[in-house]
């Protein structure tokens, strides 16, 4: 099957934005328009099939089915229509819609009522499923093409962050009594939005842009409270700021606090944007060639576990082999991402792997602790009065071990002695349980597959084609297979630390 990237213009996008937030008052009102659309496919092909009975392929009793999956929080509606080919997706769902569109932008009126009336007329009543759906997968065949010729069409709706302007972000901080001096610098990230803003009072501030649906408010509520409390253990960690909208901005009317360090912008034609704020953080990449600087980073990341081992996370991630692996396997396989000349054997190897994973998570039930999750060295920031990061926006609950494997690098001797240094330092804070580097490779077996699931969750965002334009290759994924058979000798081999 092949594969396409293509954008909306930007006639459906102002559609996607009115029919989503403004046309309709009831949610629901959207399960209407779609079994009106798979009705409307079983009349053309009742027209179609006139004097071409062959159309109907020994199936003449059209039906629209409604079901749903309340654990996987889906609806499904399907017909038996007359379908869509290749071309017809892309025409009807994707770049231009339908030569309507334009028009029906030129025929609202202002009246809710009667421009609601328009939807059914101009044929755009199929976006209203954006109303309550993340991602919407459309899978069709034209009737009387072959099935090889079937399509699948899927889409978050528009590009996350289209209406995230400079202005929005100086506006949006000015709402919570951060007024610029209309200097701002966007820093990398490629999950969120982060912005370096310099404000009329000098201070120079950071605010963080979540990415839409990724976690919800509770989940950075609790990231933020961990923040908070390793800041208050006076351990070096970028703490969001408390916020409060202020009543003599001019923007206050579009912010609204979602939490005590959590606000959300209302964009107008684009949607909500969640934000948080932290004082600016500077520093460099740690030394990790010098023994002392490891030592150190242990012992920052023992006295880090020690508060995370006070407490449990309610809503934040599980790293497990179920979290990690097997939804991340799941995702690119329903999806049909991996390239079909070595699908059947990314499948095989994938399995095996993460069998070979779930034994050993069994065989050493390791604690579980609250962790920053992705300590590897560019999210680890240097000074000279030592280590900090700048957020936990990757915090979960899983085992010690998840923050120290990244910070090892080298032939197996190497990482060895990287590995006694660092747990030099840990364990003057924290007791740590070396059964747990067993769950070394294993845990980067998960990382592997949870990556390439996580580029493919984003591939709609016009920022990771461009950063990782190799992805939708079948040279990728032959690589992937191989790395994946490597993981399988690596994690064969004895853990860390263990005689050879």
């Amino acid at each position: 099957m092949d594969k396409q990237t293509l954008s909306f213009q930007a006639e459906v996008k102002q559609i996607l934005h009115l029919v989503t937030h403004s046309l309709y008052s009831n949610k629901e009102i959207f399960l209407r328009e779609m079994i009106s659309n798979a009705s409307d496919a079983c009349d053309k092909l009742r027209f179609e099939a006139i004097g071409k009975e062959e159309l109907y392929e020994n199936d003449p009793n059209l039906e629209v089915r409604v079901s749903f999956d309340a654990d996987a929080k889906t609806i499904t509606i399907s017909d038996n229509g007359i379908g869509m080919s290749s071309d017809e997706a892309v025409t009807h769902l994707g770049t231009i819609a339908k030569s309507g569109t334009r028009e029906f932008m030129s025929a609202l009126q202002g009246d809710q009522k009667k421009d609601a009336q328009l939807i059914g007329q101009f044929g755009v009543g199929f976006y209203s499923g954006f109303i309550v759906a993340d991602r919407i997968t459309v899978e069709s065949r034209r009737a009387g093409l072959p099935a090889e010729q079937g399509v699948r069409w899927s889409s978050e709706g528009a590009a996350p962050y289209a209406g995230l302007t400079p202005a929005v972000v100086l506006d949006a901080l000015d709402g919570v009594g951060l007024r610029g001096d209309g200097r701002l610098i966007q820093l990398n990230s490629y999950e969120n939005r982060v912005f370096q803003v310099f404000l009329e009072s000098g201070r120079v501030v950071v605010g963080k842009f979540y990415r839409p649906g990724r976690w919800t408010d509770a989940q950075i509520l609790e990231e933020h409270a961990f923040s908070t409390e390793l800041a208050a253990a006076e351990i070096p960690v970028g703490a969001p700021l408390p916020l409060a909208v202020d009543p003599v901005s001019p923007h206050a009317d579009g912010v609204a606090l979602a939490g005590p360090t959590l606000a959300v912008v209302d964009v107008p034609a684009s949607g909500d944007y969640r934000f948080g704020v932290a004082e600016r953080l500077a520093g460099r990449a740690p030394e990790l060639e010098d023994p002392a600087v490891l030592r150190w980073l242990g012992r920052y990341i023992g006295r880090l576990h020690a508060v995370g081992a006070v407490g449990t996370f309610r809503e934040r991630l599980t790293l497990d082999v179920a979290t990690y692996g097997d939804t991340s396997r799941a995702f690119l396989l329903e999806q049909q991402l991996v390239s079909d000349d070595v699908a059947g054997r990314w499948k095989a190897v994938a399995d095996e792997a993460l069998d070979v994973c779930r034994r050993a998570f069994e065989t050493t039930t390791p604690r579980q602790l609250r962790l920053h999750g992705d300590c590897h060295p560019g999210n680890v920031l240097w000074t000279d009065a030592g280590p900090h990061f700048v957020d936990l926006d990757d915090a979960v609950t899983g085992p010690a071990v998840q923050d120290l494997w990244m910070l090892l690098s080298g032939d197996r001797a190497a990482r060895t002695r990287q590995l006694l240094d660092v747990l030099e330092g840990y364990e003057a804070f924290m007791d740590f349980d070396w059964r747990e580097l067993r769950l070394v490779e294993p845990l980067r077996t998960l990382r592997m597959l949870h990556h390439s699931a996580w580029i493919a969750r984003r591939w709609s965002d016009p920022a990771f084609p461009i950063a990782f334009p190799w992805f939708a290759s079948p040279a990728y994924w032959a690589d992937q297979c191989t790395r994946l058979g490597e993981q399988l000798e690596a994690m064969a081999e004895p853990p860390l630390g263990s005689p050879d």
